[in-house]
């Protein structure tokens, strides 16, 4: 596994509420970590004790400015030519 450098790392705040109600939350999982796209770090969940809201949430959560980390291997974030897959001349075919 590959060493991470002080600018992988993911700085968190708090989030000790739900994001959409305000209520109080419960945790549900502790110390996840990302299997599928290699986010740095181990976060918590938490759920909305408010039975009609019901929110999930991180707590800690990621700050705003570094958003852009958790989605740096995230497959929709890689370019694509579009002509990768047409015909040569820009048309899509159908089938084969």
């Amino acid at each position: 596994m590959s060493e991470n450098t002080q600018q992988d790392l993911i700085h968190t705040q708090p989030q000790p509420h739900c994001v959409v109600c305000g209520s109080q939350g419960k945790i549900v999982y502790e110390n996840l970590n990302d299997r599928l796209f290699g986010v740095p770090g181990y976060w918590s969940m938490k759920t909305c004790l408010n039975t009609k809201c019901g929110t999930h949430w991180l707590d800690p959560r990621p700050v705003d400015e570094d958003l852009g980390k958790l989605y740096v291997k995230y497959y929709t974030h890689q370019a694509r030519n579009y002509y990768e897959q047409a015909d040569g001349d820009g048309s899509r075919s159908i089938g084969h």
